[in-house]
């Protein structure tokens, strides 16, 4: 059996979107480890730790909460390639930036 032409053109676009994610995983794979020694870079005392590592992780969620239902409106319009790309170009600016923040809420302000 043959694969119909639509079913054929949508294999390149399945490979592309599976890479992006496995990338995209490996992004959160990688902060989230490093993620209680960034903090504990900026603070001491356990309890700040803990407040400000809590504060990143909400603020991930909530940005996550009103960024997919845009990101996904983009999407249908625009395509999906485009703007995976540009999520990722995004992804990687928000790395550089957390790197060189000088204090917590910058870390913040770039989710």
């Amino acid at each position: 059996m043959s694969a119909s032409p639509a079913a054929a053109g949508r294999q390149p676009a399945m490979a592309f979107i599976m890479i992006t994610v496995l990338i995209d995983m490996i992004s959160i794979g990688l902060i989230v480890p490093v993620l209680p020694a960034l903090v504990g870079t900026f603070t001491t005392d356990p309890a700040e730790q803990a407040f400000w590592y809590a504060a990143v992780a909400f603020a991930f969620g909530v940005a996550n909460f009103f960024g997919a239902p845009i990101l996904g409106a983009l999407s249908d319009r625009y395509g999906r390639r485009p703007v995976l790309l540009i999520g990722f170009c995004g992804l990687a600016l928000n790395f550089f930036a957390t790197a060189f923040a000088t204090a917590l809420w910058l870390s913040l302000i770039h989710i």
